[in-house]
């Protein structure tokens, strides 16, 4: 049964059903005040206020709901037979995820979170694959031992081949005609660095191998000044044979 009365100034909409679970409309539950103020769970609302809570369980229905759930109020949106998403606002924090999961949540400060439930002090944006744009304007890559597997030292014959069929080229991005950059081509550096679908390079697969280039080339470059080193002191040791037989008094 759909009653309506005015209490105070109120128009108040008592939804009661007195057949089915009459505790359960022992309060008043939807509320309509005369500036048009609609409430749902309070008779006090502002514009339209839900304070009803809301259940994330499975309706087994296409549907959205809204209301509170342990505290946060919270979107559902169910569509039958696949995943269903939520969207609250935790401690003021946005949050979007499925049930027990974070994908994604924006905090208080504008630090956005993908596959986390929060930002580590020190980062703008952070992904869980540990990828993060820092608050100084880097992207860091993700390079713990924990994200890796297989790791082996790259060999120096193989850094050097690759070096060797590395073009860099100078171009400009069509969206940006303006800039000109420095770089490489996806499409044509070696398998080394290349990555699946040769349409992105990752800058420190690159910086990797030059390191391992230089550091070989200095290595080299080590053995050579110790060979010099070593071959000017046999020359003044050789000098200073000469000197002394130059000085020594000939014989009559």
């Amino acid at each position: 049964m759909l009653k309506t009365t005015r209490d105070l100034g109120t128009w108040c909409l008592l939804l009661a059903l007195s057949a089915v679970a009459p505790a359960a409309w022992a309060v008043d539950a939807v509320f309509v005040a005369p500036d048009g103020s609609v409430g749902i769970g309070t008779s006090d609302p502002s514009g339209l206020e839900v304070q009803a809570t809301v259940s994330e369980t499975s309706a087994d229905a296409d549907n959205m709901r809204l209301g509170v759930l342990a505290g946060t109020p919270r979107l559902v949106f169910e569509d039958h037979g696949f995943p269903q998403w939520q969207i609250d606002n935790r401690k003021g924090a946005f949050r979007w995820y499925t049930p027990g999961i974070v994908r994604m949540i924006l905090e208080t400060d504008g630090d956005l979170g993908i596959g986390i439930a929060s930002v580590a002090s020190g980062n703008d944006i952070e992904h869980a694959n540990g990828g993060a744009l820092t608050s100084g304007g880097v992207w860091a890559d993700a390079s713990s031992r924990e994200y890796k597997q297989d790791v082996e030292v790259l060999g120096v014959a193989e850094a050097m081949s690759a070096f060797q069929e590395l073009v860099p080229v100078t171009f400009r991005y069509k969206q940006t005609p303006n800039e000109r950059y420095l770089g490489f081509i996806a499409e044509d550096v070696p398998e080394l660095v290349a990555m699946e679908g040769r349409k992105n390079l990752a800058a420190i697969e690159v910086v990797a191998l030059l390191t391992t280039v230089v550091q070989e080339q200095q290595g080299a470059l080590r053995e050579q000044r110790d060979l010099l080193r070593a071959q000017q002191d046999q020359i003044q040791e050789l000098a200073a044979e000469v000197a002394a037989l130059r000085a020594a008094p000939a014989d009559d």
